[in-house]
């Protein structure tokens, strides 16, 4: 499938030349809403000469309406790092992040779908497959443009790569982003100059520290962990971005994005799109990953073995405006849910109340109520407040009834920080036990 270059012209598939130190390095981190919302405002609003160099009084409310109308657009986003060969020798850079963010102007959101980088696809002009990151070293942002949009059979139309190391250098212009890390992160790569030493636990990551979390691959899950670290990383800065006491820190952060991006979007498309961005929130966003699983000892190189027909169809569902019919598992918010669609979708229950047990009872209300349950389990954290249903694929219309199964009213997160292996992760936090103390706790809820 061919590149486009800007919507709405179907046909276009020339790149426009590269931008250095736009906006976009917010774009890399996946948080493309964010530096609309924030530091891309007033980049884009200080070039076009509309605020004054220092946008010290600048209001988010104050940005003109004249450029809110765009076209439903797919921005590429790369981060890439310097890889060395065992004798030091840098080698041609691969992609350590590869995201699509897709401006919904119609539902007025934005959706991200996540590539693991060790993902197996055939990447044009080369022969047999390859992991997907290696486009990059082979042709640039544009070649990896082509592999994504074949792959995924969605047009992208502009691409932003931005250097991972310019991250540190954000985070620290923000004054730090807090996050749970989940587990002890330890790690040391001579021959990279990468040293990782992170401990569990809730803290504010300096920018060398966040730099380490978004780039620990060396558990259980590999690369696919640290696409979840990744979400959980944009959900942190995207409260900070949103944090009014960050506005001061935004000339800051302009700074560190000048030396830092490439892109093929124009200062005036920017401008467009952060104009149409404002007043989006955390709700408008939705996070996914390509499905798959790990090739284990199938091939000589470790892959992530993508489940194309799926990845395509939550593809064509949240980066096109062209929304094929849904598989059995998706349906429309508030719909009364069959019992084959219940049968059909896997759901893990974690329990992140403390209380040892609560998570079988969970599970014995959803298999009351027709839902599979594939895994129970214990949540790092014992303090949850609000139980939370994730949405591995971005389908939330089922969302509302896994809640009401439950009797919460559950938060419903869009991001693939669950269980990869499931369809739905439930995250049961204190609400959820006062919902067992009330009369009709002991069942599933009548519908």
């Amino acid at each position: 499938m061919s590149i486009q270059s800007t919507p709405p012209k179907k046909n276009a598939n020339r790149s426009p030349k590269p931008a250095k130190g736009r906006w976009g390095l917010f774009f890399a981190t996946g948080c493309l809403v964010f530096a609309l919302l924030g530091a891309g405002t007033a980049f884009g609003l200080r070039e076009a000469g509309l605020i004054p160099a220092a946008p010290s009084d600048l209001k988010l409310g104050d940005i003109p309406q004249v450029f809110t109308r765009i076209e439903r657009t797919n921005i590429l986003i790369l981060g890439a790092d310097v890889e060395y060969s065992r004798g030091g020798r840098i080698l041609p850079a691969r992609s350590d992040t590869i995201l699509v963010a897709s401006l919904d102007p119609d539902s007025k959101r934005v959706n991200v779908m996540s590539i693991p980088r060790d993902t197996r696809v055939h990447i044009p002009g080369r022969r047999g497959h390859d992991k997907i990151n290696a486009a990059l070293a082979y042709g640039g942002a544009v070649l990896t443009a082509q592999t994504v949009s074949d792959f995924l059979q969605v047009p992208i139309h502009h691409w932003v790569l931005v250097k991972l190391d310019g991250v540190e250098n954000l985070v620290d212009a923000l004054g730090g982003v807090s996050i749970d890390i989940e587990r002890n992160m330890h790690y040391f790569d001579r021959a990279g100059g990468l040293r990782i030493s992170l401990k569990k636990g809730p803290q504010n990551l300096d920018g060398e520290k966040a730099h380490q979390y978004i780039r620990f691959r060396h558990d259980a899950y590999g690369d696919i962990g640290r696409v979840q670290r990744q979400q959980r990383f944009m959900q942190a800065l995207s409260e900070k971005l949103l944090d009014p006491l960050t506005l001061p820190r935004l000339p800051q952060v302009i700074e560190v994005a000048q030396s830092n991006v490439e892109t093929s979007m124009s200062t005036a498309q920017m401008l467009q799109y952060a104009a149409w961005a404002k007043g989006l929130d955390m709700a408008s966003v939705r996070m996914v990953m390509v499905p798959g699983a790990f090739s284990g000892d199938q091939y000589a190189a470790s892959y992530w073995l993508p489940d194309v027909g799926e990845a395509r169809r939550i593809a064509r569902s949240m980066l096109t405006d062209d929304h094929a019919p849904q598989n059995s598992t998706a349906v429309t918010m508030g719909a009364t849910v069959s019992a084959e669609v219940k049968r059909a979708t896997r759901i893990t229950v974690l329990n992140g109340t403390g209380r040892p047990g609560i998570a079988n009872e969970a599970a014995h209300l959803l298999r009351s109520d027709g839902w599979t349950v594939w895994t129970v389990s214990t949540h790092g954290s014992s303090d949850v407040a609000r139980t939370q249903v994730i949405s591995q694929k971005g389908d939330d219309g089922l969302v509302g009834a896994i809640a009401h199964a439950l009797g919460v009213q559950a938060e419903s997160v869009s991001a693939s920080v669950g269980d990869i292996q499931t369809d739905f992760t439930v995250l049961l936090g204190q609400d959820f036990l006062e919902a067992m103390r009330s009369p009709s706790g002991s069942r599933a809820p009548e519908r």
